[in-house]
């Protein structure tokens, strides 16, 4: 969808600002110049080449956010605040005081769809209130609970 048509139906003014490719954003978490970092799933620090070095300039970075429907390895290496938020998989149902909600997904051809014929959640995101994660990389305790809400993905710095 357009940044305008974006703007129009949710009513914000988007950001138009180009933003970094993964070389480039590995690149500047090194320099410093990053310091926060945001991703919608995926397996991003252990994906990265060079890991080594970049799980190292990972831990410096003041503000690390993952949503993901299941943990890997990269959930290990946060920031200095470190914020873990799941979400419902595509696969799963999303049933809410009015029923039935549809689950849209996107094709690799940037196509979205909408799915209804899903499963049910795991018992422990079944609620309709997420719970999501809070780690500390200097202290290794368990798990403070915190609030969920947001959704989306980028790098910012």
């Amino acid at each position: 969808m357009p940044l305008d048509r974006y703007a129009a139906q949710f009513d914000f003014d988007p950001p138009r600002d180009k933003g970094m490719n993964t070389v480039e954003a590995c690149e500047r978490i090194l320099s410093g110049k990053v310091q926060s970092f945001f991703g919608l799933g995926g397996n991003f620090v252990r994906a990265i080449p060079d890991r080594d070095r970049m799980e190292k300039a990972w831990t410096t970075m003041r503000l690390t956010v993952q949503v993901a429907t299941k943990l890997n390895r990269s959930h290990l290496v946060n920031g200095e605040i470190a914020y873990l938020l799941p979400c419902r998989g595509r696969t799963e149902e999303d049933v809410q005081a009015s029923g039935p909600q549809a689950v849209s997904m996107e094709a690799p051809s940037a196509a979205s769809t909408a799915r209804s014929d899903a499963a049910r959640p795991p018992a422990s995101t079944s609620s309709p209130r997420s719970t999501s994660w809070r780690a500390s990389p200097r202290r290794r305790s368990p798990p403070t609970r915190r609030f969920a809400g947001t959704s989306g993905s980028a790098i910012t710095g």
